[in-house]
């Protein structure tokens, strides 16, 4: 028995990513927690604004062989950040598999711009992108949810909610999932309703190099990225997925209104206990 036997899930910004040039194909961490669940036994809506994106995680799925081990996965093109996409990938789940247990939501768009040179367009665009997307998720799920009698709600957040990146509305918005999941989880625990936050690091993947502003490129560098924590590893969209996996699974049953950091310890050191490390990776090329 899998861990998503008999249960349906919701996952935002699921759709695969093409690499970039040198790169190696890889999912990130949407793509990775659909097949993850799917393989699980999950039934799997996979969301992405990008509907080639949402389908090629579908297939690559198929590849593996998920769905010989009981999953499916169903691709759905649509804006999750406005209320007729929340609404609609709500119905496609309740109506093809008759109900909703799990939502997870990894919407992200890093804006490359300090705060300064942040335009109130620029500004409300990423608010709405990162922040009221999953308002609107859980807006239109957590009905379904109670009518099933409970189910799991898991946002993709960033540890740039509670460390200094330069990227003052990317940060709020961030920060913003973190508060609305703890209010979620007070507000909606006695219907049998968890929320739960996924902090990552410095994760390898393609959201990797759209997430880098002027003046800021040496954050690209792989090496610099993996020294910066104790593990001094390199972190990919998989290791996101299992976190979010087990928050959204009957195991974590009991947790709720938690943020998991999954970061190599990043958030657990000072910038001068890692100065040795991250040194070394910079200068290793002889520079």
């Amino acid at each position: 028995m899998g861990r998503f036997d008999g249960k349906v899930a919701i996952v935002i910004g699921g759709g695969f990513r093409p690499a970039g040039q040198g790169e190696v194909p890889e999912p990130g961490a949407g793509a990775a927690t659909c097949m993850i669940m799917a393989r699980e036994g999950a039934r799997v809506v996979v969301v992405d604004i990008d509907p080639d994106r949402a389908q090629r995680t579908c297939e690559l799925a198929h590849d593996l062989g998920v769905d010989r081990a009981g999953g499916t996965l169903v691709a759905l093109g649509i804006d999750g950040a406005t209320a007729e996409g929340a609404e609609s990938m709500v119905n496609l789940a309740t109506e093809r598999f008759g109900r909703l247990d799990a939502v997870v939501h990894n919407v992200a768009n890093a804006g490359t711009m300090e705060l300064l040179e942040t335009s109130e367009d620029d500004w409300d665009r990423q608010i709405r992108l990162n922040a009221t997307s999953l308002y609107l998720a859980c807006k239109a799920g957590i009905p379904a949810m109670i009518e099933g009698g409970g189910g799991s709600i898991v946002t993709i957040s960033s540890i740039a909610a509670v460390r200094g990146y330069g990227t003052g509305a990317y940060a709020a918005a961030k920060g913003a999932n973190v508060s609305l999941m703890i209010d979620v989880a007070a507000s909606y625990g006695r219907y049998g309703i968890r929320a739960n936050v996924v902090m990552p690091g410095h994760i390898q993947g393609p959201f990797v190099a759209e997430a880098v502003w002027p003046g800021h490129e040496h954050m690209l560098d792989p090496e610099l990225r993996r020294s910066a924590a104790p593990l001094g590893t390199y972190g990919r969209g998989q290791d996101v997925a299992y976190a979010a996996a087990f928050l959204s699974s009957d195991e974590a049953r009991w947790i709720t209104g938690v943020v998991v950091p999954v970061d190599a310890g990043t958030l657990a050191v000072t910038p001068t206990m890692m100065f040795s490390a991250m040194s070394a990776a910079r200068h290793s090329d002889g520079g």
